[in-house]
């Protein structure tokens, strides 16, 4: 799109020029290109592939699809609708992990350069998706083998400090490479499989990827790393570090006091994917697509030990030190003023102390995710049932005990009357998502009936 100002025009013609790679690895060499459109031609040409730049002020996805003809399925056109508000959330996210020092500098954490790497990776994901390859949710524990997962930004705490050099990858990975070779070369589409196993790479779907409830546990949206619970220690060490030295630098000189609200959020609720990627682990269970008679591979459950080990980082993050906020940032929440006072409301936190921040309604969010992600119908149910096979695996009563336990020993130590607050919150959120369950009528009378007595 001609109208798509600089310089996010580059970066989206950069991360579409990616997929030039898997053309020459299916037999194309030169047979893929991206042009900035002519003048004189409209984005809904059907002579043109286009990626289309949409300004918005509202929340919306962005998309990949193509013109179909419905006699043969040839593919007609590709077309791919971006919207500006992406790249608005993008440097905001990263203003808050980052602060606005760095603006302009073309450092590894200049908030500016991070979001234009995200627009490269989010140019080739939705122009992969007018090419007809699907999303795969489990690319990112193959060493972000594809443009086609939701990439989170794989920031490192080391030390006390934050890595943003390898936040985002650059190119297609090694499973777009075998998905065009797959779609759009000359090779047996069996032997192109074979290579992907050979390899080591995974595919799983995004109906099986993409919701906290689903089983496995490498398969999710906006994760990092091959062991979701290490990475979680991770984010949530990277959490810490972003809370502890959040201050005005976190938004640009000029704008509103209160804009620092709408900043917090995503620092605040930055673990918030990776929880649920670990979550996965727990009544969790592997596998691969196959054929009946020639690959089909086998369900594999996940060790109990490391569906424990799950549990006890997820608990790690509803502790009240975890939860709770620094005197020095909560003197930084304004209340915004004037006409901003009802803008972007879904921007920041529920509270009920309106104007004053609320602590405990931010914490309340931060539990009731976690609570919400470990107790989904479909995990509780898969506990039971594996349990049913192997007593060795976790039941549902052993989670829910570990968890009530976790809850009510959690240490605020002496005189913390703050600490203490958030520890009696998240004991209150927790028996109201039991009792939530409790009543839940997907759930079988079994499971019910473990939540009753927990």
């Amino acid at each position: 799109d001609n109208g798509a100002p600089e310089p996010i025009r580059q970066a989206l013609i950069d991360g579409a020029l990616w997929w030039a790679d898997a053309f020459e690895a299916a037999g194309f060499p030169g047979g893929y290109d991206v042009k900035v459109l002519p003048d004189d031609a409209h984005p809904a040409d059907i002579r043109y592939n286009v990626i289309q730049w949409t300004h918005r002020q509202t929340r919306g996805w962005s998309y990949g699809g193509s013109v179909i003809d419905p006699r043969t399925g040839e593919m007609i056109k590709g077309h791919v609708i971006l919207g500006s508000q992406r790249v608005r959330q993008d440097r905001m996210i990263f203003e808050g992990l980052a602060g606005t020092a760095q603006t302009g500098s073309g450092a590894p954490d200049d908030p500016i350069e991070l979001s234009l790497a995200r627009i490269r990776q989010l140019s080739a994901h939705e122009v992969g998706h007018s090419l007809g390859f699907g999303h795969n949710f489990a690319a990112s524990a193959d060493g972000r083998a594809s443009v086609m997962d939701y990439p989170a930004p794989h920031v490192l705490a080391v030390g006390e400090r934050l890595d943003f050099s390898e936040a985002y990858d650059v190119g297609v990975g090694a499973w777009d490479l075998i998905a065009a070779r797959w779609l759009y070369g000359a090779e047996a589409p069996d032997k192109v499989i074979a290579a992907a196993r050979e390899a080591g790479l995974s595919h799983i779907e995004d109906g099986q990827g993409r919701s906290p409830g689903t089983a496995h546990p490498r398969a999710a949206v906006w994760d990092n790393g091959d062991d979701p619970v290490a990475e979680l220690e991770n984010v949530l060490a990277v959490r810490r570090i972003a809370i502890d030295t959040f201050g005005e630098d976190r938004a640009r000189t000029g704008l509103p006091a209160a804009r620092l609200r709408e900043v917090f959020v995503p620092v605040y609720l930055y673990h918030r994917y990776q929880t649920a990627a670990a979550a996965k682990s727990i009544g969790g269970a592997s596998y691969e697509y196959g054929r009946i008679g020639s690959d089909a591979p086998r369900l594999e459950i996940v060790p109990a030990d490391d569906q424990r080990a799950a549990l006890a980082m997820i608990l790690r993050t509803v502790a009240p030190a975890t939860l709770d906020i620094p005197e020095e940032v909560l003197d930084l929440m304004i209340p915004p003023a004037g006409s901003i006072a009802y803008a972007n409301r879904r921007e920041r936190f529920r509270g009920r102390t309106t104007p004053v921040f609320d602590l405990f309604g931010a914490a309340e969010t931060a539990a009731d995710l976690a609570f919400s992600v470990l107790f989904s119908p479909e995990r509780l149910e898969r506990l039971r049932q594996f349990h049913a096979r192997d007593v060795n695996y976790p039941s549902v009563s052993e989670v829910l005990t570990t968890t009530i336990d976790a809850a009510i020993e959690a240490d605020v130590g002496e005189n913390d009357m703050r600490l203490a607050s958030l520890k009696a919150l998240v004991e209150a959120r927790l028996a109201a998502a039991l009792l939530e369950r409790m009543n839940d009528a997907r759930l079988s009378s079994g499971v019910r009936a473990a939540v009753r007595a927990a």
